[in-house]
């Protein structure tokens, strides 16, 4: 994650076009992880056991019951109204539509529930998934999210660059495995409600990253801090789905399984 900060000729650069810069975040992306990450290409491929599906769900909790305070973190730090709204709805979808029922009529729970829900429907009883001792990988990952969200590693326009780079890696993971799920292990419909409901606020919350950083990134410092929590934000991703992959690798090899915290 290590980034030296811009020279005083760098800052005199012209910056890019809020087009330019999007295209730039995507090109980065796709240097940086062209592919799926292993696990998630396994799963659409029908070859993730069954033991390492409900790992996969065990472990990406601690995900969703946590995903409030890095939304909170940036939310605290945001001070542009027309962005700021959109920020709160975000924090509002995570942890459960139904907070605002009274305005909009909402029933959908928040994330984490859905989650849970999610894997009752693939056996797994809620209070193993949450007794789950998270794997130190992903709890790492986790920690430095929040960490970053709420201290002054990024600015509240570093933390939208982070949410498009968290979107965007999520909408591919989570639509490989929703597909996955029904095609090989014929997941019933009821408890994949998760994802049709994750993968419908993070397309809308694209539109409006896109044009938050399209208009506000308009300076070559802005752009410079943005595309490093972009890129940051990347590496967590990528790292939460790691642990459980890393486990399966060392089971079969008969090597000792990563450490889970205590």
């Amino acid at each position: 994650m290590a980034q030296p900060p811009m020279t005083p000729a760098e800052l005199k650069a012209v910056p890019l076009s809020g087009r330019a810069f999007l295209l730039m975040l995507q090109d980065a992306r796709s240097q940086e992880y062209p592919e799926l990450p292993p696990l998630y290409r396994a799963m659409s491929r029908g070859e993730l056991e069954t033991d390492y599906v409900q790992a996969w769900i065990k472990d990406m909790y601690a995900y969703w019951d946590q995903l409030y305070y890095s939304t909170g973190g940036v939310f605290v730090k945001q001070n542009y109204e027309p962005v700021r709204i959109n920020v709160i709805k975000k924090l509002v979808k995570v942890e459960g539509k139904d907070l605002a029922r009274q305005f909009n009529g909402a029933t959908t729970p928040a994330y984490e529930e859905l989650w849970l829900r999610f894997g009752e429907g693939m056996g797994i009883p809620r209070a193993e998934t949450q007794a789950w001792k998270t794997f130190t990988r992903t709890h790492f990952a986790i920690t430095t999210l929040n960490l970053y969200s709420h201290g002054y590693e990024w600015t509240w326009l570093d933390g939208i660059a982070s949410f498009y780079a968290g979107d965007l890696h999520n909408q591919a993971c989570m639509q490989a495995a929703h597909e996955a799920l029904q095609r090989h292990n014929h997941a019933p419909a009821k408890p994949l409600e998760f994802f049709r409901s994750y993968l419908a606020d993070i397309a809308n919350d694209l539109v409006w990253e896109a044009a938050a950083l399209d208009e506000l990134c308009c300076t070559t410092e802005w752009q410079h801090t943005a595309a490093k929590a972009f890129r940051e934000r990347l590496d967590m991703e990528n790292q939460v789905s790691a642990a459980v992959w890393t486990a399966r690798d060392a089971a079969q090899k008969h090597e000792s399984l990563p450490v889970q915290v205590p």
